[in-house]
């Protein structure tokens, strides 16, 4: 379990004012596979990052200072992630993250759905397939084949 937020420490009178809890995150391992639960509660200070940079857990500044892309009005992540070793001595690997949002209007504040996966065909075929979906519609789908010779 990780807990992001910060302590209001006044240091003149040397006392504690107040505790700040701006989000948790909750992970689980089961073999390969990882089930990660994130909820931020100060979009202003905590977000995101895109699936590029990891989906990660940053403070806005740090995020816009490093460049990273994140997602400003998703307060709620579950993520499905699994890799590991297929056939041919290649590996294979799965991540599925449901965003909920902040002014959702569908159920349960549903967001967006973000589903990547790779799987070796044989030794020199690699297939991989992505897709990102949100209650308008489907924003993209990607269909990637890779050939080894």
């Amino acid at each position: 379990m990780e807990v992001y937020g910060s302590v209001d420490w006044d240091a003149g009178a040397m006392a504690i004012n107040g505790v700040k809890l701006s989000g948790l995150e909750l992970s689980c391992r089961i073999g390969s596979v990882v089930v990660r639960d994130v909820a931020l509660f100060d979009l202003g200070e905590y977000v995101l990052t895109t699936e590029r940079f990891g989906s990660k857990v940053m403070e806005v500044d740090d995020a816009l200072e490093e460049g990273y892309g994140f997602y400003p009005d998703y307060w709620e992540m579950l993520s499905i992630a699994t890799a590991g070793d297929a056939c041919c001595g290649r590996s294979y690997s799965f991540l599925a993250n449901i965003y909920f949002g902040k002014a959702s209007t569908s159920l349960f504040d549903w967001a967006m759905l973000y589903v990547e996966a790779s799987v070796p065909l044989s030794a020199q075929v690699d297939v991989a397939v992505g897709i990102e979906a949100k209650p308008s519609g489907t924003d993209y789908v990607a269909i990637g084949l890779e050939l080894d010779w």
